[in-house]
C-alpha cells in the first residue's frame, strides 16, 4: 500500500516536479493552491479588461486607456468646433457690416488729413501774409508803403483787413487824407469785415475829418458807436463832445464827458482829457479822491 505523505516530506517535495502518482495532497497544501490559481486568474482577468474592455449585461466598456483619449479626443473637437463657429459668426459679422466699419475708418482718416492739410495750409499763408507786410514796412516813402500794402490787401484775403488799415495810416502819412478816408469807410460799410473793424473803421474816419466832415453825419455815425456794449464807446463819446462843442452845445457835450468818467472801463488817458474838456467849457469837476497809501506792517 502506499506510504501516506507528511507535512515535512511536502514541504521538502520540489514545487516544481510533478506530484508522484498515486499520493493524495494534504488538504492545506490543494487549498493554496486554489488561492494562488483564484489570484492568478483575476490579475489575467483585470490585465486583459485593461487592455480590452469588458461586456456586461450586454454593454461593451472599453478599457481605461481608450476612455481617457476619448475625453481628451472630445475635448478637442469641441473646442475646434467652437473655434469654427466664432470664426464663422466674425466672417457674416464683415459681410454684413463690413463696408461700414470701412466707410467710418476712411472719413475719420479722411477727416484727419482734410484737417491737418488745412491748418499747414493756414500757416503757410500766415507766414507768407507776415513776410509781404514786414517787407512793405520797411519802405520808408508812405506813398510807395501804400502802394505795396494796397496790392497785399488784393493778393492775400487772410491779411486784407490789416493792410487796409496800415494802408490808409500810410496814406494820412504821405499826406492823402481823402483817399485814406475813402479807404476807411469802405471798411466800415464792408460786410465780410467783422463787427469790431467796422465799428474801428468808422470811428478813424470821423477823428480824421473831424469838423470836415457833415455834422449830421458826423453825430449820427457816433450815435451808433456810443452804445453801452460798443467796444469803444469812451472815445466814440469824447468824438461826440467835440463835435457838440463845435455846434455850440456845451451842456450836451459836458454831459457826455461825465458819461466817459462814470464808465469804469475807460482809460485813464481819455478820462483826463475829459475833465480838462470839462473845465474848458465852463464845467466844475468833482475832486479825485487819492488812493489810500499802501501801510507795510511791522
Amino acid at each position: 500500500p502506499p506510504r501516506p505523505v507528511t507535512p515535512k516530506a511536502c514541504l521538502r517535495h520540489d514545487a516544481g516536479a510533478p506530484h508522484p502518482p498515486g499520493r493524495a495532497l494534504p488538504s492545506f497544501v490543494a487549498g493554496r493552491s486554489k488561492e494562488k490559481e483564484f489570484a492568478g486568474d483575476a490579475i489575467a482577468r483585470r490585465a486583459v479588461a485593461n487592455a480590452l474592455g469588458t461586456v456586461s449585461a450586454g454593454s461593451y466598456t472599453p478599457p481605461l486607456t481608450l476612455r481617457r483619449a476619448g475625453v481628451h479626443e472630445s475635448d478637442s473637437f469641441i473646442h475646434e468646433v467652437s473655434e469654427e463657429v466664432r470664426r464663422d459668426r466674425f466672417y457674416a459679422f464683415l459681410r454684413r457690416w463690413g463696408w461700414l466699419i470701412g466707410a467710418v475708418l476712411v472719413l475719420i482718416i479722411g477727416g484727419a488729413a482734410v484737417h491737418e492739410w488745412r491748418k499747414a495750409r493756414m500757416q503757410a499763408a500766415a507766414e507768407a501774409a507776415g513776410d509781404a507786410m514786414r517787407a512793405a514796412y520797411l519802405e520808408t516813402d508812405p506813398a510807395e508803403r501804400a502802394g505795396r500794402l494796397g496790392e497785399i490787401a488784393a493778393e492775400i484775403p487772410e491779411a486784407a483787413v490789416l493792410a487796409r488799415f496800415a494802408e490808409a495810416g500810410s496814406r494820412i502819412e504821405a499826406g492823402e487824407r481823402d483817399a485814406a478816408a475813402a479807404l476807411l469807410a469802405e471798411l466800415s460799410t464792408d460786410g465780410g469785415v467783422s463787427d469790431l473793424y467796422r465799428q474801428l473803421a468808422a470811428l478813424q474816419r470821423v477823428m480824421l475829418l473831424g469838423a470836415d466832415l457833415d455834422a449830421s453825419e458826423r453825430l449820427a455815425t457816433l450815435e451808433m458807436l456810443t452804445g453801452a456794449e460798443a467796444p469803444f464807446r469812451p472815445l466814440a463819446l469824447e468824438q461826440r463832445a467835440l463835435a457838440r462843442i463845435d455846434a455850440g452845445d456845451a451842456e450836451a457835450a459836458q454831459s457826455d464827458l461825465q458819461a466817459i468818467l462814470d464808465d469804469p472801463a475807460a482809460p485813464e488817458q481819455v478820462r483826463a482829457r475829459a475833465r480838462q474838456l470839462i473845465v474848458a467849457t465852463g464845467g466844475e469837476v468833482a475832486p479825485v479822491e487819492a488812493a489810500p497809501a499802501a501801510t507795510v506792517d511791522g
